[in-house]
């Protein structure tokens, strides 16, 4: 038997996309948008007044909070979920490297914690934790960040599902990585400067 998906519908909310900005309706049909207008004779289990507010369509708030209190309710993230999501994220880069991480530089984030203390200590990798307050320290992720939010967030039509956002992602990293010059890299793409730089580490004959 196939479960029937719940149905949300916001009524007369502002909708900003990245073409236009009006004022329509929303439909969600699970966890997924599936029409939006003028929807006044469409029926929903549930039906949200936005008169007045913004709807941000297939939006991704890059910048987790745990525990988060918003609106009479508390973020799904939390302290075990997100050290167990920082623990996978772990294995994932072990998969993209090509070579062994042997220190990881972070900030002192609860995200940090437990299970991925835990993942650390069984790869002996050296965990350096920086200073509160200092994201200048932090440099190279910074400019990483600003990187995927003006070259990926900010021209890409995200998917609506978590799935469709991590293929994307996969996508453009690999063009990020293999095909895309780096100016800081004399614009040879990361994978070329890598290959130059294990050339230049191997002994020379005479």
């Amino acid at each position: 038997m196939v479960k029937e998906l719940k149905t949300i519908l916001i009524r007369r909310g502002t909708v900003v996309l990245s073409q236009m900005v009006s004022q329509q309706d929303v439909l969600i049909q699970g966890e997924q948008i599936t029409a939006m207008g003028d929807l006044s004779n469409i029926e929903a289990d549930t039906v949200i007044d936005a008169e007045g507010l913004l709807i941000l369509p297939g939006a991704v708030d890059t910048h987790v909070h745990f525990n988060d209190y918003f609106m009479n309710t508390v973020s799904v993230h939390d302290y075990y979920r997100g050290t167990l999501a920082a623990a996978r994220f772990l294995e994932y880069l072990e998969t993209k490297f090509p070579f062994k991480i042997k220190a990881i530089q972070i900030e002192g984030g609860s995200e940090f914690k437990k299970d991925f203390e835990e993942a650390i200590q069984e790869r002996q990798i050296q965990l350096f934790v920086i200073t509160p307050r200092s994201p200048k320290l932090n440099g190279y992720v910074e400019r990483a960040n600003r990187m995927y939010r003006e070259e990926f967030y900010e021209v890409e039509t995200i998917g609506h599902t978590m799935e469709e956002h991590n293929r994307q992602l996969e996508r453009w990293q690999y063009t990020c990585n293999y095909v895309r010059p780096h100016q800081a890299l004399d614009y040879l793409t990361p994978a070329e400067y890598h290959e130059l730089w294990l050339k230049s580490q191997r002994p020379k004959r005479h």
